[in-house]
């Protein structure tokens, strides 16, 4: 020990300072969690209009006519908040007219410090019309705590708002996750420094750089203090805030987001899967801001993406540096990059990582021997399906007719006996690894939504023409629109243009290389081919339309994917795949000089176009904050009921047929919905609640269990019938059925028994 600290002091040193370091940081961690409480001993009026309540509120009615900029008409006193994260609760009344909705708001909230204004992040707290209390986190940065902070409250003139207290709440886990985070920055750079510095294997070294260098770039954008505005980030981030507070109210599988659509539900959990997004719902969880969760879980994809595509490279090819060069190419392709920042599509970026598993695992069931096929070659076909199934389900749905046209394809080798019962045991196991998903969501499609009545066969306007395709460079913003005017990025990149010139060059040159019968060349033109056709299909001219008027039900399998630009992502990683076998090819017979300069060249394109892309992306896209709660965004609301109008949705509501049936103290507490209700007639009476009458809502009385019958309401709410003379406690919730019950036990049963067939056989191998 001593001549290694003899040998090494400088880096003894490093280690002593950081110890230090996270031993003050241990002592902060266990503090007791700070609260403070705003009420009418510490907020004083600024508007003469506002008067102190028999209840301890303030209270204000109409100073304008018409709504008019908020201006302050409450302040509370300094106060002082230690380092760490808080959520801060509003409560109060607003008296509004009936036209309101949950999108308007009375007011708003502030909390601001002039010293360090840095050092405190905390979004304006709208107060919004149909609600009593509103929630946000308020994230104290500064070391040092903030000394001069103050609360205003801002009132927009028009309606009455009654403002009673501000509760703010240390979350603890927060600094817990913030230890960790500097042990863990400090155990990644020792280990470095060990890694490379004390070891002498420099070929693994530039491996090693690589992959790290590729990662961190790919996720420049990400390392900020707000979120880059993608198209669908409003959407997914509502996903990971609702997971979270189903977790927090302890349901751990939350088949309805009801938090989403003011409270009424959203059934998005039942088609698209929530499997990934666990992650940041749970850091979430333990107090992290959303938009801090949000950018963790996109490094992790891109670490994800970069890492697989890697692997699976080096596993076909056998060449570290080409699996490298593979991956930089994957990883910081325009495409993907479009997907992860522009689009922000987090279902799509995600079942990207896992196409090159598919990919990779076809190759070895079908460039294997028959003969010497084992679980280990189609082992990669069951987790790539399974990704993208729990990540984006029409992902899955172009993977299965890419799957089905090449078995088609290759249909000699596909029917040979050995070859065939690989792909049936890849697709029974993956069919029962994802049962848990699988039966909720088949059973699901029964429901009469509007998923299911949307007629999306109409998609050739939204393709892209030959100039954004083939292009050098790419934009960075945009939408998806006809004709090429302020469009989003709509291009593969040029470096797998070429990737795909060098294979069908090297397919020119067979007959010359002798080369008939090569397996990488033959693996290499089937993805170029692939590339190619896929690039096809994303064009304008590709007549999709007309496809309607032949078949209906070929337009709907086609046309599913709403946009015909989706197929970039296979144009994508068919087209990494093709440079790769090229490059491999060349490497036979054209020699390492003529390797390296087609390698620059790509990866030059690559590199370029991405920092252009990340330069005119940070110029242009629109930035926003998420610390805590925010509106929900359900897109197009393709998982409404059928007919449901979304504008009444805006307003919760009880309806009964007043005077005989009364209801009092509604409330939703932890996914069930109670109220007491009295049915004064001798006849049967409806109650209509606040809720999307989704299939597996039960009511039932909360003494003795007694069910109660669930009718289809106006607008599609839950309708419960009440029996004559009723007088009780009625609760509703959601009840998962025995069937999806079923699929989970086979999921986990199909996982164990995968994991001990890997573990079984890695056990053996060591020991023989």
């Amino acid at each position: 020990m001593r001549d290694w600290i003899a040998q090494n002091k400088s880096f003894a040193i490093v280690l002593i300072i950081q110890m230090l370091f996270l031993l003050i940081m241990l002592f902060t961690t266990f503090r007791k969690p700070a609260t403070y409480m705003l009420n009418s001993s510490n907020i004083i009026q600024t508007n003469d209009k506002v008067f102190l309540d028999g209840n301890e509120s303030y209270s204000v009615t109409s100073m304008h006519q018409e709504e008019q900029p908020p201006e302050e008409i409450l302040r509370s006193t300094p106060f002082a908040l230690p380092y760490g994260m808080y959520e801060v609760v509003v409560y109060y009344q607003s008296v509004f007219e009936t036209e309101r909705t949950c999108e308007d708001s009375i007011g708003c909230v502030q909390i601001t410090s002039q010293k360090l204004r840095a050092g405190l992040q905390c979004s304006e707290i709208l107060l919004y019309d149909t609600k009593t209390r509103v929630s946000d986190r308020l994230w104290v940065r500064s070391f040092t705590g903030v000394e001069d902070l103050e609360a205003h409250v801002l009132y927009g003139g028009v309606g009455e708002l009654h403002f009673s207290t501000i509760e703010i709440r240390e979350l603890p886990l927060w600094r817990y996750i913030c230890l960790f985070g500097w042990l863990l920055l400090f155990v990644v750079t020792d280990i470095g420094y060990l890694y490379f510095f004390t070891r002498k294997n420099y070929a693994n070294k530039q491996i090693v750089i690589g992959l790290g260098l590729t990662i961190f770039f790919s996720s420049l954008p990400l390392f900020t203090d707000f979120l880059y505005w993608g198209h669908d980030m409003d959407f997914h981030t509502a996903r990971i805030w609702s997971l979270a507070e189903g977790i927090k109210n302890g349901h751990w599988i939350v088949p309805i987001q009801t938090e989403m659509v003011n409270g009424y539900g959203y059934a998005t959990p039942l088609f698209y899967s929530q499997l990934f997004l666990y992650v940041p719902a749970l850091i979430y969880c333990m107090g992290a801001p959303l938009q801090v969760c949000y950018q963790i879980y996109a490094v992790l994809i891109n670490a994800t993406t970069c890492l697989i595509c890697f692997f699976c490279l080096k596993g076909l090819f056998r060449n570290k540096r080409f699996a490298l060069f593979g991956a930089i190419l994957y990883t910081l392709s325009a495409y993907r990059l479009a997907d992860v920042y522009t689009r922000a599509s987090v279902g799509e970026y995600t079942a990207m990582a896992f196409l090159p598993l598919i990919l990779y695992g076809f190759a070895q069931v079908y460039m294997t021997e028959e003969k010497k096929i084992s679980w280990r070659d189609y082992i990669p076909i069951v987790i790539g399906l399974t990704g993208i199934i729990q990540s984006h389900i029409l992902t899955c749905e172009l993977t299965a007719l890419c799957i089905v046209l090449f078995c088609l394809i290759a249909i000699r080798k596909t029917i040979q006996a050995q070859r065939f019962l690989a792909l049936v045991k890849a697709a029974l196991l993956t069919i029962a690894i994802n049962a848990a998903f699988l039966i909720p969501f088949l059973s699901s499609m029964t429901m009469n939504l509007t998923v299911k009545a949307n007629q999306i066969n109409q998609i050739q306007e939204q393709g892209s023409y030959l100039v954004q395709v083939l292009g050098l460079f790419m934009t960075a913003t945009g939408g998806s629109v006809k004709g090429t005017l302020n469009e989003m990025p709509m291009s593969i990149g040029f470096s797998l243009i070429i990737g795909i010139g060098i294979v069908i060059y090297c397919c020119a040159k067979k007959y010359d290389w002798e080369m008939e019968q090569d397996q990488i060349l033959k693996f290499g033109a089937c993805c170029a081919g692939f590339a190619v056709l896929s690039i096809v299909f994303s064009l304008r001219f590709m007549p999709w339309d007309s496809i309607q008027n032949i078949s209906g039900i070929i337009a709907k399998v086609l046309c599913m994917i709403q946009y015909p630009w989706r197929y970039y992502a296979f144009a994508t990683i068919f087209g990494v795949f093709a440079a790769v076998a090229g490059i491999r090819v060349i490497s036979e017979y054209k020699g390492s000089v003529t390797v390296k300069l087609c390698c620059g060249i790509m990866l030059s394109f690559t590199v370029l176009n991405a920092g252009l892309f990340f330069r005119d992306f940070a110029n242009e896209a629109k930035t926003i904050t998420v610390y805590g709660a925010m509106p929900t965004e359900i897109g197009y609301g393709e998982y409404l009921p059928t007919g449901t109008v979304m504008q009444q949705l805006k307003v919760r509501k009880i309806v009964t047929d007043e005077p005989y049936v009364t209801v009092s103290e509604y409330q939703y507490i932890d996914g069930v919905t109670t109220f007491s209700c009295k049915n004064r007639s001798d006849k049967e009476k409806t109650i209509e609640i606040p809720l999307l009458n989704y299939d597996h809502y039960h009511a039932y009385d909360k003494n003795n269990g007694q069910e109660f019958e669930i009718r289809n309401g106006s607008n599609n709410c839950v309708s419960i019938v009440v029996y004559p003379q009723y007088e009780g406690t009625l609760e509703v919730r959601y009840v998962i059925p025995m069937l999806w019950k079923v699929g989970y036990m086979i999921s986990a049963v199909s996982i164990a028994g995968m994991v001990a067939m890997v573990g079984s056989t890695r056990w053996k191998r060591k020991k023989a």
